[in-house]
């Protein structure tokens, strides 16, 4: 954001974000929920180029959750676009991500969506077949 206040984030939302790998790239918070101390942002990242390497005959590929500490979120966030619907597989990844908290086997980001996409991209950008 360019101004000093942090943005008012809200389930349903869809924000461009800083080092977004294309102008057609988005965030959608899917949902915000406290987790120990930390607030977190359910997020999708949609509309984004296949990573390298990545076979898909689709032109976008979306990441429908990652969970994040809310300010971290808020640090990425550049200009509100509008209101949007969750994903088709956001509600299964989180819950997912629950049962992995629970057992002690996830937790949330704490860097910039940029800097967690990056890391998407490097995990999955070997030639790994995705109907995403």
């Amino acid at each position: 954001m360019t101004d000093s206040h942090p943005p008012e984030l809200a389930a349903g939302q869809t924000w461009t974000f800083a080092g977004a790998p294309n102008d057609r790239a988005r965030v959608f918070i899917g949902a915000l929920e406290m987790y120990g101390d930390l607030e977190v942002a359910h997020v999708a990242l949609i509309d984004l180029p296949p990573p390298p390497n990545f076979k898909t005959d689709r032109d976008a590929v979306t990441v429908s959750h990652m969970p994040f500490d809310r300010a971290a979120v808020e640090a990425s966030v550049d200009a509100y676009v509008g209101e949007n619907e969750a994903p088709a597989e956001f509600e299964s990844g989180r819950a997912e991500w629950r049962e992995a908290v629970e057992a002690g086997e996830a937790g949330v980001f704490t860097i910039t969506l940029a800097q967690a996409l990056e890391a998407f991209y490097a995990a999955v950008g070997d030639g790994a077949e995705s109907d995403t």
